[in-house]
């Protein structure tokens, strides 16, 4: 069994790395804890609404919806260019 003392030391590492901006996934990992009890730690603290926080979190989520899309726009872009070839060969 873990000392008390020992969790309220993490405890107070996850609230300080969480005002920090640190995401839940983050501090986890820091700490060496499952993701589930750095939520149940620090959830219910919002992330910092800074500038930079914001910057930072808009970045993630342009790389996470081009990776999600990159696919579906290379097979439209090949298929506009085929229609646009086809369509200028019937055209001349």
């Amino acid at each position: 069994m873990t000392d008390p003392r020992d969790e309220d030391d993490l405890y107070a590492q996850a609230v300080r790395l969480r005002s920090q901006g640190c995401s839940v996934p983050v501090i986890a990992q820091r700490l060496g804890v499952a993701k589930s009890t750095a939520y149940r730690w620090i959830g219910h603290m919002p992330l910092p609404d800074d500038e930079e926080s914001r910057a930072r979190r808009r970045a993630h989520s342009k790389v996470m919806t081009d990776a999600q899309w990159a696919g579906h726009r290379a097979a439209r872009d090949a298929a506009r260019t085929d229609t646009v070839a086809a369509t200028a060969g019937w055209v001349k």
